[in-house]
Order: C-alpha cells, then structure tokens, then sequence
C-alpha cells in the first residue's frame, strides 16, 4: 500500500499506537486524517493536516460545538460531559419516527 497518499478515518477513537502501525505498514508519507461526525450533523470536526496523533482536530466551518452536564448546562476546560454539536446541514429526519425527530430537531435560537 505504498501508495496511498490520504487515510480517512471516524466513528471511533483511533489510538496512537494504532496510527503509528498504520504509517509503518502504509506508507512514511501517508497522511493519516481524523474526524468526528454523526448521521444527524455530518462531520463536525477534522484533522486536515493529520499532524496531531490522537486529535480529531478543530471544529469544522459553520458547526458550533459544547460540553454539557446532564442538566444541559455548558462545561469547561477538563470537565466531562455530552459533546453537542449544531450546525446548518439540512437532516429531515429519522425514517418513520417523527417523536424521536422532534425530540433531536432543537434548533433554539440560544445554543
């Protein structure tokens, strides 16, 4: 597989122990990219560099991303909680399960 220039990969933690083998069975040059997304927002967050062994980088353009408790109250630095993310990607829905759509559809204006 030498010749692959760009490996993607999301949906799970990647360890860095993981990425260090992939670059030794890929190739030394092989830019290894992680991300963070769901079916409900798409991505949120990427490593376009993928420099930073163990990031799924920065957030991406036009998302908007916090930490909650589980009263919904935003967190700081080090505290751990629910990542939320909003954005402006048009979803409609789950298949034939409007409750639970209504549900996860919260487009406050206060985020």
């Amino acid at each position: 597989m030498k010749s692959l220039n760009i490996f993607f990969s999301s949906g799970a933690p990647l360890p860095c122990e993981t990425l260090k083998n992939f670059k030794e069975i890929l190739s030394p040059n092989c830019r290894i990219i992680q991300g963070f997304a769901c079916t409900e927002k798409g991505g949120i967050t990427m490593d376009l560099y993928g420099k930073v062994y163990g990031s799924c980088g920065t957030v991406a353009p036009n998302v908007e991303v916090k930490i909650i408790d589980d009263n919904g109250h935003s967190l700081g630095p080090n505290e751990n909680g629910e990542i939320v993310a909003r954005n402006f990607h048009p979803w409609k829905g789950y298949y034939n399960d409007e409750e639970i759509t209504r549900e996860k559809l919260n487009f406050s204006e206060k985020f």
